[in-house]
């Protein structure tokens, strides 16, 4: 369940866009 929680909250991320933003969800995601 975290990790689907986890690669939800990347994908929003990465569509919101953002290089500092991107950066900072894959170190939430690792």
């Amino acid at each position: 369940m975290e990790k689907r929680k986890g690669t939800l909250f990347v994908s929003f991320a990465t569509q919101k866009g953002g290089v500092g933003k991107s950066t900072f969800t894959i170190y939430v995601a690792s």
